[in-house]
């Protein structure tokens, strides 16, 4: 086994592992505060281990869990890193109501909620999100009526809505409340 405690100036994890458990992430939560990139991707982790994790981890700046079974569950605990700026969950299992936990992180600018079971409803959450520059809802239900409550979200810039029900109509008329906006080509 590591010890990650020995592990003084680390600044970056990534996971590439279909085998990595929460259990697995326990070990790795053992590594010294300090880390400003987790990057987790196709691990089975749940909650218990990630939230062990990012409980000492209060200086992450990009956090990457995707195509995982992560819930709301860890989202309290992400919603304290109030460093961070880029978020991705893609492929994960929360909901708009861990959404809510993210509300206070002001320098938010990039949110990746891919293949999630976003659909209109939990958009109510996100457009509160101001710092966001950067939003992508590939593979999700939003819809035409859906990305228009985006509208308010004047620092966005980019946003990808491929696999969705946005038509180009409903692009061009959060286009026309957003002229700066611009779509995953």
């Amino acid at each position: 086994d590591i010890d990650f405690s020995m592990l003084t100036n680390l600044k970056a994890i990534m996971i590439f592992a279909n085998k990595m458990t929460d259990r697995s992430l326990l070990h790795l939560a053992k590594t010294p505060p300090g880390l400003e990139f987790v990057y987790i991707d196709g691990a089975q982790v749940i909650d218990k281990g990630l939230i062990e994790l990012l409980q000492k981890q209060k200086s992450l700046h990009l956090l990457v869990v995707s195509d995982s079974k992560m819930t709301d569950l860890a989202m309290p605990e992400i919603g304290k890193l109030k460093d961070l700026t880029n978020l991705t969950l893609a492929g994960t299992g929360i909901t708009g109501k861990g959404i809510k936990n993210l509300l206070d992180l002001r320098h938010l600018s990039t949110l990746d909620l891919a293949r999630t079971d976003k659909s209109d409803a939990g958009l109510q959450e996100i457009k509160q999100l101001t710092s966001i520059s950067t939003l992508s809802l590939d593979g999700t239900k939003v819809t035409d009526a859906g990305i228009l409550q985006l509208g308010s979200l004047t620092e966005l810039r980019w946003l990808g809505v491929s696999s969705t029900k946005v038509t180009e109509k409903g692009k061009k008329a959060l286009q026309k409340l957003l002229p700066e906006l611009n779509f995953e080509k």
